[in-house]
This record gives C-alpha cells, sequence and structure tokens, in this order.
C-alpha cells in the first residue's frame, strides 16, 4: 500500500504545483528501470520552477509520525545539492495518518542524520527551532490533502532571505 500511497502522492503534488502555478515549470524524473530499486540516480522525483527558484522535491507518503531516513533512497543524491544557488532541495512529505504535509530541507536532513545522529524525521523535528522544516498549509480532501506551494515557495524564500541577508 505504501508504493501505491507515494505514487499516488506524487501525482498529487504534480496536479497541486499546476494549480498554483499554472504557467511555471515542473517535471517528474522519470524512475529508472534498472530492475533494481536501489539503482535509482536520480536526485529526487520532481524538478519544479516558480518565483524564479528551483525545488528539488523528493516526495514521501508514509504512516505513523515520522519518516526513516532510510526510506529515502535518494538521500546522499539529493543532499549533494545543497548550497546550489537559488535551489531548493528536500523532501516533501505527506504523513497521511496524520493529515499533514511537510516540507523538510535537505540542509536539515543532513545535519540530523551526520550531525545530530538521527534515524528519522518527523513530527516531533516541528518544534525544534533549529530546523526550517515547514508545515505546509493543506485540507484534507476525501483521502489526499490539497496543500498550498505558494505558500512553501513564500516561506522558502522568506528563510532563504533571512539566511543571506
Amino acid at each position: 500500500m505504501a508504493d501505491t500511497m507515494g505514487k499516488k502522492w506524487e501525482a498529487e503534488f504534480k496536479r497541486g504545483w499546476i494549480k498554483a502555478f499554472p504557467s511555471h515549470f515542473i517535471y517528474r524524473l522519470p524512475d529508472q528501470v534498472s530492475g533494481y530499486k536501489t539503482t535509482s540516480q536520480n536526485p529526487c522525483d520532481f524538478i519544479a520552477y516558480a518565483k524564479k527558484k528551483l525545488l528539488m522535491a523528493e516526495c514521501k507518503a508514509h504512516a505513523g509520525a515520522s519518516l526513516p531516513f532510510s526510506a529515502i533512497r535518494q538521500f546522499d543524491k539529493l543532499i549533494s545539492y545543497i548550497g546550489t544557488v537559488d535551489t531548493f532541495p528536500g523532501v516533501l512529505l505527506w504523513l497521511y495518518e496524520k493529515d499533514l504535509v511537510l516540507w523538510i530541507p535537505a540542509e536539515d536532513l543532513k545535519y540530523m542524520r551526520d550531525v545530530e545522529g538521527k534515524k528519522s524525521v518527523g513530527i516531533k523535528a516541528l518544534t525544534n527551532s533549529s530546523y526550517n522544516i515547514i508545515q505546509i498549509p493543506a485540507e484534507k480532501k476525501r483521502v489526499f490533502m490539497d496543500a498550498d506551494y505558494n505558500a512553501l515557495m513564500d516561506r522558502l524564500i522568506e528563510l532563504e532571505e533571512r539566511k543571506n541577508g
């Protein structure tokens, strides 16, 4: 079921992005068919552009209150884009049992894993002010969440400006 929810979540993200930014770019990087789930060379699921910024989103749908880092197969590829100008690499996490949509920047993921030795990320991380995790405003529609990606991009740009200025 998790794979099915994940694929449907990816489709919902694309639909929501197009709704928020109808004349902007979004591209789903095709899954590589090699016969091995762990051999993907893609850094993320989607590359999207809006407000003169590039979003590199790895979409994850997960039950419970946290996502294990081991479930982010592109982790090392994704974090390699940390520090790229005008680019926001990260994980778009839908905790479907909690009706929450979170944006977790790759920089925070790397810090949690490599510096703090954490094994997962989730709801508890929202209370830590040293992280830049964003709870995206979203409304539940039957099963899926209708998330506000304009709000996500505005918050990412605000955090970037605060960091750089």
